[in-house]
């Protein structure tokens, strides 16, 4: 694991937000071809797909992204700060209404 996932696992379990390891998503490339993605976590409470990412990287992987996150929920993170620091408590579009 990376740096930025492990300070991301240790801030869901600060909260006590159950995650696990998901499996593979699969997507269709627009060349037709199947693609799999791998996300680094999921919160089955929130139905939650996050992804520790820096910036390079998540241009690098835009397409594919913007392709998956049709599929699925999916929350990017972008700095090792805001894996040690992210509440979903904080993003309403996240959280159902009871949790609120």
């Amino acid at each position: 694991d990376s740096l930025w996932e492990d300070a991301f696992a240790k801030r869901l379990d600060e909260l006590n937000i159950e995650w696990d390891r998901p499996s593979p998503i699969e997507y269709t490339k627009p060349n037709g071809k199947i693609g799999k993605y791998y996300p680094d976590f999921y919160i089955p409470s929130l139905g939650l797909y996050v992804d520790p990412k820096n910036p390079y990287v998540e241009m690098k992987q835009k397409e594919k992204l913007d392709i998956v996150s049709k599929i699925i929920k999916l929350k990017i993170i972008n700095s090792k700060e805001e894996c040690r620091n992210w509440n979903p408590l904080e993003e309403s579009n996240l959280v159902p209404s009871v949790l609120r």
